[in-house]
């Protein structure tokens, strides 16, 4: 039900980097011996374990030893990408990427959406998003249009679940992953309505600024587009981004 959804219902393909860890792409270049998952992590740490043993054994309470272990174990690089691998095979490793697949999904999704079925039509969403090939890097622009599209359907879901911070992380991504040119208007309206939701003004405005231009290259018909440019024009004028 709606009630029921979280942040953990959206089972999002992001993959976030950071500069002190490896890179996605050299974890998941690294072999794993997929019939015993954790021996890297156990080999690892009994070996820091044996090491430090006469650091651990001078402790002289339970609770001591266990800190002083855990302090040696819990910022160790091995043991964490062991731990990355891990978790990243668990999961790419079982869904490989396939437009065709991510496609059919996504269609699935838009039918479950016609018929009023938000949470299945969540679900498939979803699976189009992490099926679809996409970039390593959502900084910079990219073309991936599939992902892109799934993205924006997406994000209309969550729109509906109230998830607007979701929502509009979801479309800021879609638009710098080739979201198609005559489609924008969609990606920037519900952009629009997500940071008016959240209460962020500005980029509210911003939004409802690109919306508009977004119209020139759409291909809605002149008799609808003149009723949205209105509409959105609307919007836009009734935002309070007086300080």
């Amino acid at each position: 039900s709606e009630g029921q959804l979280s942040e953990n219902s959206l089972g999002c393909g992001k993959k976030v980097t950071d500069t002190g860890a490896p890179c996605a792409n050299s974890i998941r270049n690294r072999k794993m011996d997929l019939n015993n998952p954790f021996g890297g992590v156990i080999e690892e740490t009994l070996r820091i374990l044996e090491v430090n043993r006469e650091e651990i054994d001078s402790a002289e309470s339970v609770d001591e030893k266990f800190c002083k272990a855990y302090n040696l174990l819990k910022d160790d690089k091995p043991i964490q990408e062991n731990f990355d691998q891990l978790l990243i095979s668990s999961t790419e490793n079982d869904i490989k990427k396939n437009v065709d697949k991510s496609i059919k999904m996504r269609e699935e999704g838009n039918k479950f959406y016609r018929e009023g079925k938000f949470s299945e039509c969540l679900s498939c969403y979803n699976d189009s998003i992490l099926l679809a090939p996409c970039s390593d890097n959502f900084d910079v622009e990219n073309s991936f249009i599939e992902f892109a599209m799934s993205l924006t359907n997406r994000a209309a879901i969550l729109g509906k679940f109230k998830m607007h911070k979701n929502a509009a992380e979801d479309l800021q991504i879609a638009i710098k992953s080739g979201y198609p040119k005559h489609l924008l208007y969609k990606a920037y309206q519900r952009l629009g309505v997500a940071y008016e939701a959240l209460g962020d003004q500005d980029k509210a405005e911003h939004a409802y600024k690109m919306l508009l231009e977004a119209f020139d290259y759409s291909d809605v018909p002149n008799d609808k587009i003149k009723k949205m440019r209105k509409d959105a024009s609307f919007a836009l004028n009734s935002l309070d981004t007086s300080e």
